[in-house]
């Protein structure tokens, strides 16, 4: 049988009988009669209308461009006639579409239907993510496998989410929560400031300690959750409401970390402010030497995005550093350096010489890994094998691009890189490595310049620990962190404000409005 795709389109009537005189002169006529002689009599109309609709049309000129050949049109209409079970509907996907508009509107409901299904279930998958993350919000790099969806604001979440899920929305949005720290931040560090001290008055005294300790609190906490949501976003014009509340975040973080530094001189002059201050000086240089390794985990994420996106790319080729700078390294980095070159350290300041050879001990680690890892391939201070001998002994390093790098010169140079700088750190560790004066004096009770060997010794400090950090030596005597605390103070916090209080309504407001020209300091 002949596939009845390929008939042809041209309307076949049927030939009227031997007993018929005249023939249709036109297609509504050839239409009407056969129609009379297929139908029983039984069934024929009493007035037949001399009209007939499209539909009807339509119908026959479906049954003449589909009957099989070598078949007429009445046995065909009668096979089809057989065929017809009335109050048993076909199914849907035995039907024949008779018009094309039919066809595609069928089409668009169901592809409707599957994108709603889809739909509902990303909801749920989102939902479900989103409690994950909740549980386990604490830990660092469990959340750093969080995708790259940040930056969207509040109106194209609460496009995707239940409008009755807006809470939620809030809580996560990042320019909501880069605005909170930011007002946080500063409202703890005017506290700080404000506060004086009168050694007669105890009260006083243990209201600065708890401001410092509630704004090193508020410091530990803003540094993961502003930066490691962000690791993966561009300081570009796609985002300037993020770049510019993360800006004024990591601004706010500089001036508290020498706030608490400026405050500890009147606080450590009284016995319960001593009595503090192993905690605050461990906890001041842990907030630096964090800081750090944020930069160094989120650079590591970043090479590997990179040379993803690369190699998915058409064009291989290694794009510039400059050329859509990372937001997190940029403005984290300039805040560290700005620490250290802000910082006002006194040499007759026990609690400063820690402080910056601890900062000091923090970022020659990170150099002294990175050089090694450009000389040797790896770190080589952190080998298992004796004598921490390098695995790639002999082999030369080639292509060594760390971006990284770029972040940890800068805080060094402000650090200790500057000409003037450079003697002021010698002299501020010189003054306070007491453990070194009383060597000294103990083998050289003649020589007078014991300063002088101090400073010169302070200097070869600084070169055995950068060497020390890059190829080990567990004998070499370099800087070192302080000495933990036994144990922490436990100062309340407002990471669970008051829900619908004032402080919540004055951060949501500042979010979500600002009053800068208000709080332009």
């Amino acid at each position: 049988m002949p596939d009845p795709a390929r008939k042809q389109l041209i309307v076949k009537l049927p030939m009227p009988s031997i007993q018929t005189t005249a023939r249709p002169k036109s297609l509504h006529a050839a239409i009407r009669q056969e129609a009379l002689k297929q139908t029983p009599a039984s069934s024929t109309p009493s007035n037949v209308s001399e009209h007939f609709s499209q539909s009807q049309i339509a119908i026959a000129l479906t049954i003449c461009k589909s009957k099989p050949a070598g078949l007429s049109t009445k046995e065909y209409c009668e096979q089809l006639n057989r065929h017809f079970k009335i109050g048993q509907p076909v199914r849907r996907d035995q039907l024949r579409y008779i018009e094309t508009a039919e066809f595609w509107k069928d089409q668009y409901t169901s592809l409707h239907l599957k994108q709603k299904a889809l739909e509902n279930q990303l909801r749920c998958c989102k939902e479900a993510l989103r409690l994950s993350r909740k549980r386990h919000h604490g830990d660092a790099e469990e959340d750093a496998l969080q995708d790259s969806q940040h930056g969207t604001d509040l109106i194209r979440n609460n496009q995707s989410q239940p409008p009755e899920d807006w809470e939620t929305i809030i809580e996560e949005n990042d320019y909501l929560r880069l605005s909170s720290y930011a007002l946080r931040i500063r409202r703890h560090r005017t506290a700080l400031e404000d506060s004086a001290i009168d050694s007669n008055n105890l009260d006083k005294i243990n209201a600065h300690s708890t401001h410092t300790l509630q704004l090193l609190t508020q410091l530990e906490s803003a540094l993961p959750d502003c930066c490691l949501p962000l690791r993966l976003f561009k300081d570009n014009e796609d985002e300037v409401k993020i770049s510019f509340s993360f800006q004024q975040v990591m601004n706010q973080f500089a001036l508290a970390f020498l706030a608490c530094l400026a405050s500890i001189d009147d606080l450590f002059r009284t016995i319960p402010g001593r009595a503090k201050k192993t905690e605050i000086v461990y906890r001041m240089v842990m907030l630096f030497n964090r800081g750090l390794n944020i930069l160094r985990t989120i650079s590591a994420e970043q090479a590997t995005h990179d040379m993803a996106a690369r190699s998915h790319s058409p064009q291989h080729k290694r794009p510039r550093i400059e050329a859509g700078e990372y937001l997190v390294n940029k403005y984290l980095a300039n805040a560290l350096a700005a620490i250290a070159h802000n910082a006002q350290w006194k040499a007759q300041q026990p609690a400063h010489c820690e402080i910056l050879e601890g900062c000091l001990f923090s970022i020659l680690e990170h150099t002294g890994r990175l050089v090694s890892e450009a000389i040797f391939g790896e770190h080589v201070a952190s080998s298992d094998l004796p004598a921490n001998i390098t695995t790639n002994a002999g082999s030369v390093v080639r292509g060594f691009v760390r971006p990284e790098a770029r972040y940890i010169i800068q805080v060094l140079h402000a650090l200790a890189g500057a000409g003037d700088r450079r003697g002021l750190v010698t002299q501020i560790l010189a003054a306070g490595k007491t453990s070194l004066n009383e060597q000294l004096r103990a083998t050289n009770p003649t020589n007078l310049d014991i300063f002088g060997d101090l400073l010169s010794k302070s200097k070869r400090l600084l070169q055995i620990t950068l060497v020390k950090s890059a190829v080990g030596g567990a004998d070499l005597e370099s800087l070192r962190l302080p000495t933990p605390p036994l144990e922490t103070s436990n100062v309340a916090t407002e990471e669970r404000l008051e829900k619908y209080g004032k402080e919540w309504l004055i951060e949501m407001v500042w979010g979500i409005i600002g009053w800068d020209i208000v709080c332009s300091k």
